[in-house]
């Protein structure tokens, strides 16, 4: 039997079962699947990570696809699983328009919030696809109906019943367990992101928010830990590195949560570079400003081929309470006097500008202006950009980033400037409208003297 590359290293039971779900073959399949365990079966993927469930929901045919996906999933197959590329088996599905796979695989318990490496989430790649050509295309070449419309009804519903994992649960939605609205509600002493109306709805609960909870306590101490520069810069990198290691959870948006933003800008004045591995490479680098990067960050790094050296473009989306954060610690101001000390790493420079940059481009609504603006840090932050040109004028990155920023800046204030003396204007007017108008006539009787 021969086998590509990609599963070279399966062999027995293994590959027979792995060859058998990717053709579509089921009476093979169901006969193999008792051999294993639901731990082997986890285990079965190829050199990608694509795991037996990815294949069945990419099987040729979507009736033995289905018939693949109960079974894989009644076998309690893992149905977050994430490839080298972050996809699961729901954004397979979602990519392929099957809503029968993808409502399986709901009900099975998949997580409609994960991403890929391009952070779609499968209701935006289904958006995406819905309507466009490439589904007439799907529906010829694979001779299967594909509906991507369907799919997006489907995930929709499934985002609006479940919120992210790291989505704080106000106050103001009540009891986290009974939902009890208008009583006094006690916070979970651990986590600190969770409300109950008494000790037995904390207990009743207990199931479903311990996975969050223990995360978010033992995130809390983490970045603490990182926030301290007198800590081995070493183990403060690695667990930066975690931030985005487990597929589970968001644990960006949960450190944004815990306002790792804002202690992150208050540790980045003291801490000094230092040698770390950062993803790929061992560099010179701030780990509070790596941290920072991580947390805000969305987005994938690109560049614009027109621009000389490839210079960074603003193509980033952030995470918006961490903008919040941000703007409340003036964290323009702490991160360019940081940029602008000697000492700052190119890499952290740049990184830093990066994140700057995105904060006042289209996709985030130039919120970053509106942060620096209406805590009256406008010329203080403008005085630093010019100074920082000035320190880098060879520096690529340095002055496509700044003028990103000094325009956004410059186009906010004029909107403003503007809505104030338009604001002035009709005051006055109808001041002077007031004063000069004559007096209403009387109104007429409506009966007669």
């Amino acid at each position: 039997m021969q086998a590509d590359a990609s599963i070279a290293h399966l062999s027995g039971a293994a590959l027979q079962l792995w060859l058998a779900v990717r053709r579509g073959q089921v009476a093979e399949a169901l006969h193999l699947l008792p051999r294993f365990s639901a731990a082997e079966l986890g285990a079965v993927a190829d050199t990608d990570g694509s795991t037996l469930l990815h294949m069945a929901a990419a099987a040729p045919d979507e009736e033995a696809a289905a018939a693949l996906t109960t079974a894989l999933l009644a076998a309690k197959v893992p149905v977050n699983a994430r490839a080298s590329d972050k996809e699961t088996p729901l954004v397979v599905a979602a990519s392929m328009g099957r809503p029968r796979i993808v409502s399986l695989l709901l009900e099975g318990g998949a997580n409609p919030h994960l991403t890929d490496n391009d952070m779609a989430t499968p209701l935006t790649i289904a958006q995406q696809a819905a309507g466009s050509p490439c589904e007439a295309l799907a529906t010829a070449l694979t001779g299967c109906k594909v509906d991507y419309k369907e799919c997006v009804c489907l995930l929709r519903q499934a985002e609006n019943a479940t919120r992210p994992l790291s989505r704080q649960a106000k106050s103001s939605d009540g009891c986290g367990h009974c939902h009890a609205k208008g009583v006094k509600l006690l916070t979970c002493s651990r986590c600190t992101l969770a409300w109950y109306c008494s000790r037995e709805c904390q207990q009743a609960a207990w199931k479903s928010h311990k996975l969050r909870c223990n995360a978010a306590a033992e995130l809390r101490a983490q970045l603490a830990l990182v926030a301290d520069p007198s800590q081995p810069a070493v183990q403060r990198a690695k667990i930066v590195g975690l931030l985005a290691a487990r597929p589970h959870l968001d644990m960006r948006a949960l450190a944004v949560e815990l306002k790792g933003v804002r202690t992150m800008l208050q540790a980045l004045p003291n801490d000094r570079p230092a040698q770390v591995t950062v993803p790929g490479r061992s560099a010179t680098r701030i780990v509070s400003a790596v941290a920072l990067c991580k947390m805000m960050i969305q987005g994938e790094e690109t560049t614009d081929p027109r621009a000389p050296s490839g210079a960074r473009i603003t193509g980033d989306t952030l995470l918006r309470p961490g903008m919040r954060q941000f703007g409340t610690a003036r964290g323009h101001e702490v991160v360019l006097r940081r940029i602008l000390e000697p000492d700052c790493p190119a890499d952290d420079r740049r990184e830093l500008l990066r994140l700057l940059a995105a904060m006042h481009v289209t996709m985030n609504e130039n919120h970053g202006a509106e942060l620096v603006l209406s805590r009256g840090a406008g010329l203080p932050v403008a005085e630093l950009l010019f100074k920082l040109i000035r320190a880098h004028p060879r520096d690529t990155h340095v002055l496509p980033n700044v003028a990103t920023i000094l325009g956004a800046l410059c186009l906010s204030e004029h909107e403003r400037s503007g809505r104030s003396a338009r604001q002035q204007t009709v005051t006055a007017a109808a001041e002077r409208g007031a004063a000069l108008a004559p007096a209403p006539a009387s109104a007429p009787s409506l009966l007669p003297c």
